[in-house]
């Protein structure tokens, strides 16, 4: 069945204005454009990567795929526009799901124009496959475990998420939770699925290489003891103990957990600093005028989104949403916020959903529009 034509207007502006903006920009390039590009060239000639290079392997190997196919890093962006349309499409049905149709075509709109999501689109990083590939996951997997579907399904979603892993490692989490919601037996506790996300982590880095590997390479870019909330910023810090005696080394997953549990209290004071910076999403060297403007943006998504949960919070779909959403933002706590804040902008799809249900519910109080389960 096609989708519905206000949704086939969306994907289809939304498309247009990205090519529109690739053709007039071109391919935009970041920090770490070089080291994938690298990788890609390493990986076709059969030179080994190194450790950051092998913790983003999945997107290392797409990149090479273009690149063989004579698509260059044009065809990478071009697939990643797509993909982010895509995106679009699961982001409506999961709203629809939660608020109704309506809420559906407002979260699909808002995400379609949101500079947040769309300016990585252009960029050969990890950050668009990784928050378009996310939302379509966590959709795809609900509608697997909760619409009676055939296990095929349900082993695609929990495939795309391990492939997500291999694009960015703090994925490794989410992927976690993803197999363990998708048994079934977790579904009516929040608390409970995110422990045991991280139980079975801890569990995986202590049998599984890769995954060791990609939370070492992970953790040491920010130690603990710097006291910094926001990556390559030394403004916005705090003032933690220190390890002069040098038996603490606060690096890699066991030096972090060991540094935190010998001062548990400024652990826990940082990683709620960096929580703060991450969703406030404001930064002391954009202007004025930019921080006030995410100011106002973020007070009304965060406002309808608490509106959506208050609404919606106790269907099982809105439950995996939180669940995701807080996963990621367990890693920015242990970790760092971004300079440019594009963490948030990895789950901004899903905050959206819930926004759009709760917009819906504030306008139209009395709406009886049906909750659907798929």
């Amino acid at each position: 069945m096609l989708p519905p034509r206000a949704l086939q207007i969306i994907v289809g502006a939304f498309v247009a204005a990205n090519l529109t903006a690739l053709a007039w920009t071109g391919v935009h390039i970041g920090a770490d454009t070089g080291r994938y590009t690298t990788g890609a060239a390493q990986l076709t000639a059969g030179a080994p990567l190194d450790t950051v290079q092998s913790v983003h392997i999945g997107y290392i190997v797409l990149i090479a795929i273009f690149q063989a196919a004579h698509l260059g890093l044009v065809g990478v962006v071009v697939f990643q526009i797509l993909v982010a349309a895509a995106s679009l499409v699961a982001v409506r049905g999961a709203a629809r799901s939660l608020g109704g149709a309506t809420a559906g075509v407002l979260a699909a709109l808002v995400l379609a124009g949101d500079i947040d999501t769309n300016r990585w689109h252009s960029f050969v990083l990890t950050d668009s496959l990784f928050l378009s590939l996310q939302a379509i996951g966590v959709w795809w997997l609900y509608r697997a475990t909760a619409g009676g579907r055939a296990r095929g399904s349900m082993f695609g979603a929990l495939l795309l998420f391990g492939g997500l892993a291999l694009v960015r490692p703090e994925s490794w989490i989410v992927a976690a939770a993803a197999v363990i919601y998708a048994t079934g037996i977790s579904r009516p506790s929040i608390v409970w699925l995110v422990l045991a996300a991280v139980a079975v982590l801890l569990v995986a880095t202590a049998l599984l290489a890769p995954v060791r590997t990609a939370l070492d390479a992970l953790l040491p870019v920010e130690p603990l003891r710097y006291g910094r909330t926001i990556w390559g910023y030394d403004g916005w810090t705090l003032a933690m103990p220190g390890n002069t005696d040098g038996t603490l080394d606060p690096r890699g997953v066991v030096g972090a957990l060991r540094y935190a549990a010998h001062h548990p209290i400024s652990a826990s004071a940082l990683m709620l600093a960096r929580l703060a910076v991450h969703f406030a999403h404001v930064r002391p060297y954009y202007s004025i005028i930019h921080n006030a403007a995410i100011v106002c943006w973020l007070l009304l998504v965060y406002g309808f989104a608490w509106r959506g949960w208050r609404a919606v919070g106790r269907h099982p779909f809105a439950q995996w949403v939180a669940i995701v959403v807080l996963l990621d933002a367990a890693v920015v706590a242990i970790t760092h916020a971004d300079w440019d804040g594009r963490y948030l902008a990895h789950v901004l799809p899903l905050i959206y959903l819930l926004s759009a249900c709760g917009a819906v519910r504030s306008f139209s109080p009395s709406s009886s529009e049906p909750i659907t389960t798929v």
